[in-house]
C-alpha cells in the first residue's frame, strides 16, 4: 500500500510539473514570454506540439491513464532532444538553463520507468 501511494504522489507532483510547463508554453503564444508571432513556423509548431503534449501528459497522468504515460514519453522526449540540440548548437556557456532542463526530463522518464518496474499497480486508482 505504501509503495503505491507514493507512486500516486509521484505522478501528481509530474502532472503538476508538466501543467507548470504548459502554462509556459500558453504564455509563449500569446506572446506574452516570448515572440510566439516572430517565430518561424517549426518553432511555432513545436511550441504548439508540446502544449497539447504537456497538457495530455498533464491530465493523463493525475487522472492515471495510460495515455498520460504516453503523452509525457512523447513531451519529454521531445524537449530532451530539442534542448540537447541547444547545447550543441550554441554551447554549454549560453544555454546553461537548457542543461536543467534535459536533466529534469531525464529524470522524470526514469523516475517513471523505475517506479513502474517496481509497482505494477502504476495506473490502477487508489480508492479514496
Amino acid at each position: 500500500m505504501g509503495r503505491l501511494i507514493r507512486t500516486r504522489t509521484y505522478r501528481r507532483v509530474l502532472a503538476v510539473g508538466y501543467a507548470l510547463g504548459a502554462s509556459l508554453h500558453l504564455l509563449d503564444l500569446f506572446d506574452l514570454r516570448r515572440s510566439y508571432s516572430t517565430m518561424d513556423g517549426l518553432d511555432q509548431l513545436w511550441l504548439f506540439t508540446m502544449l497539447l503534449a504537456e497538457i495530455l501528459a498533464s491530465v493523463g497522468l493525475w487522472r492515471a491513464r495510460r495515455w498520460g504515460m504516453v503523452a509525457l514519453a512523447v513531451a519529454a522526449s521531445s524537449q530532451l532532444m530539442r534542448h540537447m540540440s541547444l547545447l550543441a548548437l550554441y554551447g554549454l556557456s549560453e544555454q546553461l538553463w537548457a542543461l536543467g532542463v534535459v536533466g529534469l526530463h531525464a529524470t522524470s522518464i526514469a523516475g517513471l520507468i523505475l517506479v513502474r518496474r517496481r509497482n505494477r499497480l502504476f495506473f490502477e486508482r487508489v480508492p479514496q
